[in-house]
């Protein structure tokens, strides 16, 4: 298992059940009238890391249709890079 795959899984608790992720999704991120840019999700994200990390571990099924696949696009994004950068400190 690569470094990064492995500090990630000891990060993050994933969400187990598809109720609860939405439960999380709406009170972090609110509802969309639309999809949003990629730069304004990661903006949300960056505010968010926990709940951005939990994305990046759960399960890829919970992520269906244009704004929840760009919420797990980005959260992986963004994990990625602080992973990298505390691999780097």
């Amino acid at each position: 298992m690569p470094a990064i795959a492995h500090e990630r899984d000891q990060r993050a608790t994933p969400y187990a059940d598809f109720e609860i992720f939405c439960e999380e999704y709406h009170a972090h991120l609110g509802m969309f009238q639309s999809v949003p840019s990629r730069e304004a999700m990661e903006q949300m994200l960056l505010n968010e890391m926990a709940f951005a990390a939990r994305c990046e571990a759960s399960p890829p099924v919970f992520f269906f249709g244009p704004i929840k696949e760009l919420l797990r696009e980005v959260a992986y994004a963004l994990c990625e890079r602080a992973l990298r950068t505390t691999s780097t400190a």
